[in-house]
C-alpha cells in the first residue's frame, strides 16, 4: 500500500498541533495540581486546630491549668506538623463567662459568653507562620503564599467538672 507525500505531510502537521496543545495542557494541570495539594494540606491543618480545642477543652473541663491545656494542644498539633508560639497563633482559655488566660496572639472569645459551669477552648493558627506554614517542596511554598496570615480558629466548649484531686 502506498501512500501519497500530502497525507504523510499532514500527519507529521497533526502531531506539531498535538505537541503544542499538550506544551499549554501541562503546566496548566500541574497548577491545579499544586492548588489542590495545598488546598488538601490546609484541610488537614484545620483538622487539626479542631481536634487540638476538642483536645484542649477535654482537659480545661477536667480542671487543668492553662500550661497543661497548652501542652495537650501542641501535642495534638504536633500531629500536623504545628506547634503554637508567639507569632504563629494563640489558645484562649474561658471558664465560667471569665477569660481565664490566653497564649500566644491574642484572638477574639468565641460568642456568646460560657455560662457558670463551662468551658471553652479557642485555639487559633496564623498560616505562613512559625511551624504553622505548609512544608513541602519549594512549588508549593510558592503556590500557598496566597495563604500568608491567615488564621484558622475552632473553639469548643464542655461542661466543667469538679477540681482534680
Amino acid at each position: 500500500m502506498k501512500t501519497s507525500h500530502r497525507s504523510r505531510r499532514t500527519i507529521y502537521r497533526r502531531r506539531g498541533i498535538q505537541t503544542l496543545e499538550l506544551l499549554f495542557a501541562v503546566p496548566i494541570l500541574f497548577a491545579l495540581l499544586g492548588a489542590a495539594l495545598v488546598y488538601e494540606r490546609m484541610l488537614i491543618v484545620e483538622s487539626g486546630v479542631t481536634q487540638a480545642s476538642i483536645a484542649g477543652a477535654r482537659e480545661a473541663g477536667k480542671g487543668a491549668s492553662v500550661d497543661e491545656v497548652t501542652g495537650v494542644v501542641n501535642h495534638v498539633l504536633a500531629a500536623y506538623g504545628v506547634a503554637i508560639n508567639d507569632r504563629s497563633g494563640s489558645i484562649v482559655v474561658e471558664r465560667g463567662g471569665d477569660l481565664a488566660a490566653a497564649c500566644g496572639e491574642a484572638c477574639a472569645p468565641a460568642t456568646p459568653p460560657t455560662g457558670p459551669q463551662e468551658v471553652r477552648v479557642t485555639v487559633c493558627v496564623t498560616l505562613g507562620a512559625g511551624k504553622a506554614a505548609a512544608k513541602g517542596p519549594g512549588i508549593l511554598d510558592s503556590l500557598a503564599s496566597f495563604l500568608h496570615g491567615k488564621r484558622l480558629c475552632a473553639s469548643s466548649l464542655v461542661s466543667q467538672e469538679g477540681p482534680r484531686g
